[in-house]
């Protein structure tokens, strides 16, 4: 079977039907069958067996789903309050609502009724409720309410409305000076560049407006203050992308961090206790002169698929001698995958007649 299509450096190529072959991208694929008189459903059709259609892009994948479903022809007058299925169904507008009843695509309904004055939830109780329709057309208003943005009242109503990513805060008029005497809320992810411009700071607004009521939001890395620095990791705020990172490397789940070395011409990100443990006795050893983190690999079979396993350490002593140090606690030592691993480094460096360590807990002076 010819291959109609292949990958290169992760980009699709489609093969032409021409003398002599050669191939072109997805993007240019509908122009180049229109220079050979040929529509994308008769290209796949033809040349593309049933088995490599879910090999096509995404978009030409759609492209050739949409040409191949039966194309609806819109009615002018009423046949239903509903017409078609899927991207291609089509709601009735009816009189009462327009003077021009019509059909709309069910992708275009809610900014048509917005338009008209109505709400997708308003259209629903009066044609759509208690009908067939009525199950699949309540996911829709779902999604609408879900995409609502958060409704922002004209007066005050407490220095701190909303929560989540619909936090506002209120700016009052004493401290507007373009439009002295008028108060508004502001979205939290704008309140500091809003503040600047009235020449204040979080922390001026907070001690001033909030202190009595709320208590000071503190980074969750180094503890000092936040205010209303928002640089979040899930539910948590931190108070710089310094600490950001920190955390990030910390929460991993056990001990991990960024490791700097002499010994080492890049920075080593170390990913347990035992590791940095490690580190530390190889840069107060003075007779080890290099270090090398996971930059070997090791292949070996784990139910006959070949895999790749990277020894912790490459370390190098000023007499030229190099060794590979394999960090882990000893009660993983018995674990099956961990013998394959270790296996594999043995029949490694006998074969290349270099010498190698398994450092446990008891090795580096650490409570297990």
């Amino acid at each position: 079977m010819e291959d109609w299509i292949k990958s290169d450096n992760g980009i699709l190529l489609y093969k032409l039907p021409v003398q002599p072959s050669r191939y072109c991208t997805g993007r240019s694929l509908l122009k180049e069958l229109s220079d050979l008189n040929l529509t994308l459903d008769q290209y796949i059709d033809k040349f593309i067996p049933n088995y490599l259609i879910s090999r096509l892009g995404s978009k030409i994948k759609q492209y050739y789903y949409d040409l191949k479903s039966p194309v609806i022809s819109i009615p002018k007058e009423f046949n239903g309050m509903a017409i078609g299925s899927g991207r291609r169904k089509y709601y009735w507008i009816p009189s009462e609502y327009t003077e021009n009843p019509r059909y709309v695509s069910v992708t275009h309904l809610s900014q048509e009724l917005n338009e008209l004055g109505h709400t997708l939830e308003e259209y629903y109780s009066k044609f759509i409720k208690n009908t067939d329709l009525e199950s699949k057309f309540s996911i829709r208003i779902a999604a609408s309410r879900s995409s609502n943005k958060f409704e922002i009242p004209d007066s005050f109503k407490g220095f701190v409305i909303g929560e989540g990513a619909n936090t506002y805060y209120w700016i009052p008029g004493e401290i507007n000076t373009i439009e002295p005497g008028h108060g508004y809320y502001i979205k939290a992810t704008y309140i500091r560049s809003e503040l600047e411009q009235y020449n204040l700071t979080e922390e001026d607004y907070y001690l001033r407006y909030l202190s009595t009521t709320h208590s000071i939001p503190k980074c969750i890395n180094c503890g000092n203050p936040t205010f209303f620095i928002r640089l979040s990791r899930g539910f948590s705020t931190v108070c710089s992308d310094e600490c950001k990172v920190e955390y990030s490397l910390r929460s991993i789940g056990f001990k991990s961090g960024k490791f700097i070395s002499k010994k080492c011409s890049e920075p080593i990100i170390y990913k347990s206790s035992y590791e940095l443990a490690a580190l530390n006795k190889f840069e107060v050893t003075e007779d080890i002169v290099e270090i090398q983190y996971e930059k070997l690999q090791i292949k070996y079979y784990r139910n006959n698929k070949l895999c790749i396993y990277y020894p912790d350490f490459i370390i190098r002593k000023s007499t030229g001698e190099i060794q590979i140090i394999e960090v882990k606690p000893e009660k993983l030592l018995s674990l099956p995958l961990v013998k394959l691993k270790l296996e594999a480094l043995k029949n490694y460096c006998e074969l290349n007649g270099i010498r190698y360590f398994i450092w446990t807990e008891n090795d580096l002076g650490l409570t297990p």
